[in-house]
């Protein structure tokens, strides 16, 4: 009996062996496994990735009507990336272009005014230097039959003809006056209006 105690006293030593053999072998087995992995992979909670991540900024905004990149795509200078809507550009454009020819045409309607405007200070000019003979030549022949008057040569009638020729020159060279002053007003307002503020 002795002999199976130690048999088994021998057997029970060689699976404690076995066992403690295969636990150490488990342990360096799963100690190598975890050396070999952190020193292969990085572990971290919080991971940051570097990138040579560039932003692209569009000198113009809009809606895109083409986009070209396909996820995680690298890209090279002077690529095509995205095509933007360009109506809304191309109906501003227009837009200027109806606007500037709008401007044009009320440019050259100033012009002619102005020219106009010119012509009818020339004329108003004309018509000032006219009613101011005519004025001179009133005074003269009013200052001429109020003489003859006096001398008794021409009746009172005749005078008073005179007189109202020479209040009508008046009125005229005055009229004449304030109508160049007028053209002279509008042509000023409208060289104003015209050429910005």
């Amino acid at each position: 009996m002795q002999q199976q105690e130690g048999k088994s006293n021998s057997t029970k030593k060689r699976i404690q062996i076995l066992s403690i053999t295969i636990i150490a072998l488990a342990l360096l087995s799963y100690a190598g496994t975890t050396i070999h992995h952190a020193m292969t992979y990085e572990s971290t909670d919080n991971a940051q990735i570097e990138s040579n991540a560039i932003p692209v900024l569009s000198r113009v905004s809009g809606y895109i009507n083409v986009f070209e990149l396909k996820d995680y795509q690298s890209v090279k200078a002077g690529q095509l990336l995205i095509t933007i809507d360009d109506r809304e550009y191309k109906l501003a454009v227009q837009q200027a272009l109806a606007d500037l020819a709008v401007a044009k045409a009320d440019l050259t309607n100033a012009q002619e005014q102005l020219n106009n405007l010119g012509s009818d200070k020339n004329v108003a000019s004309a018509g000032v230097g006219v009613e101011q003979v005519n004025r001179e030549k009133a005074a003269l022949d009013l200052k001429r039959d109020q003489a003859l008057y006096n001398e008794g040569s021409i009746t009172e009638h005749q005078l008073d003809n005179s007189k109202a020729a020479s209040q009508v020159a008046l009125k005229q060279l005055a009229s004449s006056k304030t109508r160049v002053l007028q053209v002279s007003t509008q042509s000023g307002m409208q060289m104003h209006k015209y050429s910005g503020p």
